[in-house]
């Protein structure tokens, strides 16, 4: 097994045993479509039906204990309803595992595919279209740190095939992908130095789109697979799609370089926002702004709703408001992509700004559990693979720490004032299929 510096698997241990309670009853959502797959607080998985309003353990055999952790992270849903989820497990001696299991979404124990003595996972992500085994195939793409190549390496493990082979992709640090519509090909961006289209059923690199990339992490497809996002070229000022014939678009923008995209479901329009300034969304046919957030307000996260008629974003709260919970020490965003820095940090909180009205809904603050922080560091990368939204467009999933130092998984119909505990846990998703 693989060998972890003892420092490691200490610092993991503590990090673990914060917060570990018990379920609580779920109550009823505002959304009556879709499913939930959940990280509870003991670091099992379950399913929560929206619909039966059922919750379902998937795993119960998750221990921390001062010699030995076994825990499950970052459910994935397909959009087929299957789910991929990952098993990492420790020893006291510095040994560790790495499982990744794929069920059928529907409350059983999913089987391993796919284990590593010498991996760990960072990052998942199904292809929305078949693979080459058939129409009930799917891949997912796993984006794994290999302690021995030094790098990340991304594995395609096949589901629904009848060999469910293992293919190695590509390698790199950083590692930023996403998969065209069809599931055919994926747009990479590595090493902060290329964007490049792989051909999955080739196994090969097919077309290098820019050897000097704008300044930006997660790449992607328009959703009919037409066009793909290369980036914000940070000498010219330009937002720059590139078209499958190879041409390029580029469109001014009123920002700093490092901004953040992210593509409409229907793929007429791209969100955008330069660290520390506003949303602006812009048509992707004329480069027109049609709409933005509040010029007084810093998103740092956001995320586009199924129906493409919302974003939700979150901002810092500064203030303190008087349902804001007690400060949670150590709670912090300490992430790649945080908020600015504030002199009075008092939670963040959901804003939905609804693109037609122009309106803008804001949830009550909250602090988030550091599985949460980890989806907001790499929101962009994570917007393409995992729903922070029901698939009805109704509600959002997050976790939070309640005001007695308790995590929980929260459920916020945005029609309503208050959201609701759905169970005590760290980690939440929603589903794509209803």
């Amino acid at each position: 097994m693989k060998r972890f510096s003892r420092l490691t698997v200490f610092s993991l241990l503590v990090l673990l045993t914060v917060g570990m309670f018990s379920a609580v009853t779920a109550q009823e959502s505002a959304s009556g479509v879709g499913r939930i797959a959940y990280i509870d607080s003991g670091y099992n998985l379950h399913i929560w039906d929206a619909a039966t309003q059922q919750d379902r353990p998937v795993t119960t055999d998750a221990i921390v204990t001062q010699n030995a952790a076994r825990i499950y992270q970052y459910p994935t849903w397909a959009t087929d309803g299957r789910l991929a989820y990952f098993a990492s497990t420790f020893d006291s001696t510095g040994n560790g595992m790495l499982e990744v299991y794929i069920a059928s979404g529907t409350g059983e124990a999913g089987t391993v595919r796919y284990s590593s003595e010498t991996e760990a996972i960072t990052y998942a992500y199904w292809s929305p279209g078949p693979c080459a085994a058939g129409e009930n195939c799917r891949q997912l793409a796993a984006l794994l740190s290999d302690s021995q190549a030094g790098a990340f390496v991304v594995r395609l493990i096949a589901d629904g095939g009848a060999e469910q082979p293992i293919q190695t992709a590509g390698t790199g640090a950083p590692f930023y992908f996403g998969w065209s519509s069809d599931g055919e090909r994926m747009v990479w961006h590595r090493n902060n130095a290329s964007v490049e289209v792989f051909d999955v059923r080739q196994g090969e690199v097919t077309a290098t789109l820019s050897t000097s990339p704008g300044l930006f992490a997660a790449p992607s497809f328009a959703p009919d697979g037409s066009a793909l996002f290369v980036g914000r070229d940070g000498e010219i000022d330009q937002l720059r799609i590139a078209a499958a014939d190879g041409t390029e678009s580029s469109y001014p923008l009123d920002g700093r370089a490092g901004a953040t995209f992210a593509w409409s479901p229907d793929g007429t329009r791209i969100a955008f926002a330069a660290p520390a300034g506003r949303i602006s969304v812009i048509d992707t046919a004329t480069g027109a702004v049609i709409a933005q957030s509040p010029e007084d307000e810093q998103p740092f996260a956001y995320f586009w709703s199924p129906d493409g008629r919302k974003i939700a974003y979150l901002t810092v709260l500064t203030t303190a408001a008087p349902d804001a919970p007690a400060p949670i020490p150590n709670s912090g965003l300490s992430a790649k992509r945080r908020p600015p820095a504030q002199d009075s940090f008092n939670g963040i909180v959901w804003n939905v700004l609804d693109l037609e009205a122009q309106t803008v809904a804001q949830s009550p603050a909250f602090f988030p559990t550091r599985e949460f922080v980890y989806l907001l560091s790499y929101f962009d990368q994570f917007a393409l693979s995992h729903r922070v939204w029901s698939p009805d467009s109704r509600a959002i999933t997050y976790s939070r720490f309640d005001d007695g130092q308790r995590a929980e998984v929260m459920v916020w119909d945005i029609s309503a004032d208050q959201p609701f505990a759905l169970a005590e846990g760290v980690f939440s998703v929603w589903s794509f299929d209803e």
